[in-house]
Formats: C-alpha cells, sequence, structure tokens
C-alpha cells in the first residue's frame, strides 16, 4: 500500500470514531466506554440509577398523551447516539430499536424510564 498512498507511522492506534482501542501481540479490542460515559454526562443520566436487566421484550409503547412535549431533535439526537453505541453493546440493541420506533411520537419517558 506505500507505493499507491503517501502514509507514515504515529504508534499504535488508541481512540478512533468513539471507540477506545488496546493492540496486544495478537488481538485487538475495542470499547466505547468513554463514549458511553460521555453520553450519559450529555443527557443528564448522571445521576440515575443503574439497570442491570434488559429491556422486557413484552412491553408495547404507546403515545404519552399526558407527558410533557419534548424537542423531537433532542429525542433523535438521544436515539442516535444509542445506535451508535450498539456498535460495542449488542445488549442495548433491542431495547434502543424498540425506542427508536417512537421517534415519531417522541416522549423521554420511553428513553429514561425506571430513573
Amino acid at each position: 500500500m506505500k507505493g499507491e498512498f503517501e502514509m507514515s507511522t504515529v504508534g499504535k492506534l488508541t481512540f478512533f470514531l468513539g471507540f477506545q482501542i488496546k493492540q496486544e501481540e495478537t488481538d485487538i479490542f475495542f470499547s466505547q466506554e468513554k463514549y458511553a460515559k460521555n453520553l450519559v454526562s450529555k443527557f443528564g443520566m448522571d445521576k440515575a440509577k443503574p439497570k442491570r436487566t434488559l429491556a422486557a421484550t413484552h412491553l408495547k409503547m404507546t403515545k404519552d398523551t399526558a407527558g410533557e412535549k419534548i424537542d423531537s431533535s433532542l429525542y433523535q439526537s438521544i436515539i442516535e447516539s444509542l445506535l451508535y453505541l450498539t456498535a460495542s453493546r449488542s445488549d442495548i440493541a433491542f431495547a434502543t430499536g424498540h425506542v427508536a420506533r417512537m421517534i415519531g411520537r417522541a416522549h423521554l419517558a420511553a428513553v429514561f424510564s425506571g430513573e
């Protein structure tokens, strides 16, 4: 590739596009721990209680008519951030996909339930 492209070596890759990279002799590991912590802080969830369980698969989400109206761009930003996080956290993929379906009738209770 060096014959086709101008290249330089700058050392081991440690961070790329929100992923933390750890390179060992025979393995490469990646995580999004820093990205996830930044999301928690960015969306004001630092004081929320952590949950150890996955989302229930039998729940039906409906429009929250009594709930507070929110800026749909905030809801979309939260969902987009969570979708990106599913690249390394497949355990949240189902729940993220479930609340993503609520974009047309956005309410934060869908995302922040169980605070």
